[in-house]
């Protein structure tokens, strides 16, 4: 299985009237709700499937969903996954 490079910042979800899902990763929210400087897209059609574990909270963003704090999103098989980030200082070095 090949996995695609993590990419790490706010998710936004599109859902299309077609079926078609964008997931858009990005630096930051702008004033209007909508992506600030997106840096990654992963699209999503046909059987491929979006998985965003249930530690990550998702919230209206107009047209779209958006993630509340920074994750990760990376591209796993035929899937697109939506991870939470390591929260605080992760292992100290001795």
């Amino acid at each position: 299985m090949t996995r695609t490079p993590t990419d790490r910042g706010v998710a936004f979800v599109n859902e299309k009237a077609d079926g078609t899902r964008l997931v858009y990763v990005a630096l930051g929210v702008a004033s209007d709700g909508t992506p600030q400087e997106v840096f990654a897209v992963h699209r999503l059609t046909g059987g491929r499937g979006l998985d965003i574990d249930p530690a990550v909270h998702m919230v209206a963003a107009g047209s779209m969903t958006r993630s509340s704090e920074p994750v990760r999103v990376f591209g796993d098989g035929d899937s697109v996954r939506v991870q939470p980030t390591a929260k605080g200082m992760g292992q100290l070095l001795v």
